[in-house]
């Protein structure tokens, strides 16, 4: 969790990364897809 992409450098690491990232605010509809999505690939999901 970041304060935010401040700078170029910190903006280009977001881009390229591939992790999800969440902007914010933070929209729970969003949040809630991404952590469905995270724990499916991880092998632990709930209906």
């Amino acid at each position: 969790m970041t304060g935010g992409a401040f700078t170029s450098a910190a903006a280009t690491f977001l881009d390229e990364i591939d992790n999800p990232v969440l902007d914010k605010p933070i929209d729970h509809v969003m949040l809630r897809q991404v952590l469905r999505d995270v724990a499916r690939q991880a092998g632990n999901v709930r209906p």
